[in-house]
């Protein structure tokens, strides 16, 4: 029997030889994390170790999704507070949510900001012992700001200052701040004393 090549053995020999003689790609790899300051690595380290050895400790995993969104890993953050609030032991529930929620926040989910901040007042109530009254209170303004700003149907990633001025209606606050203070009204004129016979 005689060998005889075809197109397709030509063209696949070819391609053998073209993959065998390009050169190879170089490869780079780079930290997750933009020049994290040591003190931010030391608070993540930290907390970490913390859940490690008690996977429920709320205080912790506050932390921890704290350190993670300085660093803007706010999906970590997310995913750590919730899962942590989740399976939280010693009223300290709460803290967790509130991670979670305030990484939501962050990342301009209101809705799922709305949902843990919810479960965090409710977890703070239920455990009077660990979450002292500033915290509750604090809370509640945190989760009526959200109530309403989601109320209002306004999409703060459209309208992001619309947004903030319909939840600023909750608890208005004063600007004291000359650089920042909206500006004053132009004063009105006093009535003209032409008619005034004297």
């Amino acid at each position: 029997m005689a060998f005889r090549m075809s197109i397709l053995d030509i063209s696949a020999a070819a391609l053998v030889v073209i993959a065998i003689l390009l050169p190879g790609r170089d490869s780079y790899v780079t930290a997750a994390y933009e020049k994290p300051q040591p003190s931010t690595l030391r608070k993540i380290a930290v907390a970490q170790a913390r859940l490690v050895t008690a996977p429920g400790d709320g205080e912790a995993a506050e932390k921890l999704a704290s350190a993670l969104g300085d660093l803007g890993q706010l999906d970590w953050a997310a995913r750590v507070g919730g899962a942590t609030a989740a399976q939280a032991t010693g009223g300290t529930a709460w803290r967790g949510y509130l991670a979670a929620s305030i990484a939501h926040a962050e990342r301009v989910d209101v809705t799922a900001a709305h949902h843990y901040a919810k479960l965090a007042l409710d977890a703070c109530k239920a455990s009077a012992a660990t979450c002292p009254d500033f915290r509750r209170v604090k809370l509640e303004v945190y989760f009526s700001q959200l109530d309403r700003g989601l109320a209002s149907g306004i999409d703060p990633r459209e309208h992001p200052a619309a947004f903030q001025r319909e939840i600023s209606k909750v608890f208005p606050t004063v600007n004291l701040d000359p650089k920042t203070a909206p500006a004053k009204p132009a004063a009105t004129p006093p009535p003209a004393a032409a008619n005034n016979p004297g």
